[in-house]
């Protein structure tokens, strides 16, 4: 993924991204509560969902992995 971007910036994706939006996300609900709300898409699986509800992400959605190819 080092040349989808320019300079020195690098383009991300996949699972490598859950900690850090479990991050961002756990930063933004400790300052905003309620008042932000925010839902996720994409990755949610039974091994992480508690992470992502536990953060003040909701709605979540979820794709069973029978539907990946």
């Amino acid at each position: 993924h080092n040349n989808e971007l320019p300079g020195e910036q690098m383009y991300m994706s996949g699972k490598s991204l859950l900690p850090v939006t479990i991050g961002v996300a756990e930063l933004l609900s400790a300052q905003f509560g309620e008042r932000l709300p925010m839902s996720y898409s994409g990755g949610a699986v039974k091994q992480n969902i508690k992470a992502i509800f536990d953060c003040g992400i909701w709605p979540v959605t979820v794709c069973t992995i029978l539907l990946q190819g």
